[in-house]
Formats: structure tokens, sequence, C-alpha cells
């Protein structure tokens, strides 16, 4: 179980750094036009807001094991994660066209 709490807290440390990046360089998209070619603020912003989200299920799921409970991700979670991948996917896409 300590194991797996290590796994989870590691991720979850790498969700945060990796929305700390993209942050910044939403921050910089705003006043340096397009510093990642292809990428505009609502993508990146997207992007942010996807990797937020997963690191508060990650984030859950480890409190809840330090609580001794068992966690699981169940249905809701998995539709709920897929609806913001496929969110992101479309503005991505989206902000690549124009």
């Amino acid at each position: 179980m300590e194991k797996k709490i290590k796994k989870l807290e590691l991720i979850e440390k790498i969700l945060i750094a990796g929305t700390v990046l993209v942050g910044i360089i939403t921050i910089v998209d705003i006043f340096i036009p397009d510093p990642i070619l292809l990428l505009d603020e609502a993508a990146l912003t997207a992007i942010t807001g996807l990797l937020t989200y997963i690191a508060n299920l990650v984030r859950r799921r480890v409190e809840e094991l330090k609580k001794g409970e068992k966690s699981s991700i169940g249905t809701k979670q998995i539709e709920e994660v897929t609806a913001k991948v496929t969110e992101t996917a479309k503005t991505v896409k989206k902000s690549r066209s124009k």
C-alpha cells in the first residue's frame, strides 16, 4: 500500500509541475504571441485545466489510501476524465485551425 501511495504522490507532483509549466507558458503567450507554435491561450488554458483536474483526482485517491479507505476509480470518474480529455483535444484542434 505504501508503494502505491508513493507512486501516486510522484504522479501528482509531476502533474502539478506540468500544470505550473503550462500555466507559465500561457502567461507568456498573453504577452508574446505564440511561444509554442500552433497553440493559443485557449488551448494552453484547457491543457492547464486538464492537468489540474487529473492532479486533484490523484490527490483524492492518495488521501483515501492514507485513511485506509478502499480507493478505486469508478465509471463516473472515467467518464469525467474522458470528457475532459475530449474537451481539451477539441480546444487544441480548434486553436490549430485558426
